[in-house]
Order: structure tokens, then sequence, then C-alpha cells
């Protein structure tokens, strides 16, 4: 006898553990697709679950906020990222996931549930007996440190506060990422800022020696530091922006 996922989630008891898988989208800002469960499970020690042929890697996550009651706006969730364990067993996957994409701003979230009978090879195997998605764009990093990184997201469907460009106007500061010293290695991890010089800055845009104290304070003047003025600034700034156009 079949098992469909509208019978099982109706269940008080459905006998089978309920599983949340999440997708981030991150092809429309130049990156992958990512693909997570908060697990524990595994199969196979694949260090994740099979659904529909994808592997969803366990990395810890927690989303407070996904109520949608049809009344009032529409829900704004919190997603907070695991910065201890990531899915190979080390830590700081997340401050790297982030720093690749661009804090994620515009990546697509999508979270669906599913009973894990419905797995790739359990009993039950069925790569559509899911919950309907619940889709969201990050809107905002809100928090990074060692333990944890928080977003927030948007309903794909909120139409509120958008602006043209996609990204925000900023005056004064550079929404760009800049490489970071990788200790280990010896060695810059470069982010989509193209700087690659051997000339180093401090946040302060003080000349330094040491690649360590290399960072970008996301102004006009750190730009010119290190690309001059005789050519285009990549900066992503908007300088020409009037503070108060009505003036």
């Amino acid at each position: 006898m079949s098992v469909q996922f509208p019978q099982l989630i109706q269940k008080l008891a459905p006998g089978y553990p309920l599983l949340d898988l999440f997708t981030i989208d991150c092809t429309l800002i130049g990156g992958t697709i990512y693909y997570f469960t908060p697990g524990p499970l595994t199969q196979s020690g694949s260090g994740g679950v099979v659904m529909a042929d994808t592997t969803y890697l366990t990395l810890p996550i927690d989303v407070d906020g996904l109520e949608w009651n049809g009344r009032g706006p529409l829900p704004s969730p919190k997603m907070r990222i695991s910065n201890v364990l990531g899915p190979t067993g080390g830590t700081n996957y997340a401050m790297a996931l982030v720093i690749a994409n661009n804090d994620l701003l515009g990546a697509t979230v999508t979270y669906v549930q599913t009973f894990t009978c419905f797995l790739d090879g359990q009993v039950y195997a069925d790569p559509t007996a899911t919950s309907e998605p619940a889709i969201f764009r990050v809107d905002r990093k809100s928090h990074a440190d060692k333990n944890f990184i928080e977003l927030e997201l948007a309903a794909v469907t909120d139409q509120e506060g958008k602006q043209l460009p996609f990204r925000q106007v900023l005056q004064g500061v550079c929404t760009r990422s800049y490489r970071v010293w990788d200790v280990g290695t010896g060695t810059f991890i470069q982010q989509n800022c193209p700087y690659t010089g051997s000339d180093y800055f401090t946040a302060f845009t003080v000349s330094t020696e040491n690649p360590a104290l290399d960072q970008c304070g996301r102004r006009l003047r750190d730009c010119v530091a290190r690309f001059g003025v005789s050519t285009p600034l990549p900066t992503r700034a908007f300088p020409g922006v009037a503070l108060n156009p009505g003036g």
C-alpha cells in the first residue's frame, strides 16, 4: 500500500521522521546551487540525504518566522546557518559560503519538508512527496560571527522596497566583497572585487606591508588607493547620487 505526504503530515504519529530541505540558488548572483538539510540523517556515508537524485548536505540550519496566515504582511523569516560545523566536519563553512557569494544577497532560498520514507532508496521513495515549497530571497546578512551566520529573507512575491537597479543605491559604500587573506596557505582568497595587486592597505586606507592586514574600507578613497585615478574604478558605490536632490 502506498503512502502519501498529505496523509502522513496530518497524523499525530506519522511513524517516520520529518525532514527539512533547503535549496540556496545563487545562479542569479553569479554562483551555483547549494542543497542542505539540518540532518543529522545520512545515507551511505554521503554526509547528507538524497532526494530526487539530489544530495542535500548536512548543515545545521534554523529558520524563524515561516508562519503564513494570510493576514497582514508576508513573512520575513530569519535563517541562521551554523558556522561551527560544516558538511565535511570543518568550521567556517557558512562564512566561506557567504563571502564567496557576496553575502548571498539576491540568492533564492527554497524550503520544503518531506518524510524520510520518501527519500531515494527508501521504502516509499517519491521525489514529488514534499510540502508546497516556500520561496524567499535573501534580503540582507544581519549577523555573522564564529558561531553562525544570520540572513533576513523576503518572500519573492513581496515587491515592497524594490529598487532599480536591483542592488541598493549607496552613495559612499561599495558593496563588492574584498579578498581575504588565508593564513594557512599564505595566499588571498579572491572575491568579486577585481583587485589583485601587491600594495596593501588597512581599513583606514593606511599603507601596510602585512598582507593579513589588507582590508578595504569600501570608500571611494580605498578604490583610488588600489587602482589609481587613470582608469575607471570598479566600485559599486554611486558617488554621483545627491544626498538631497530636492535641495
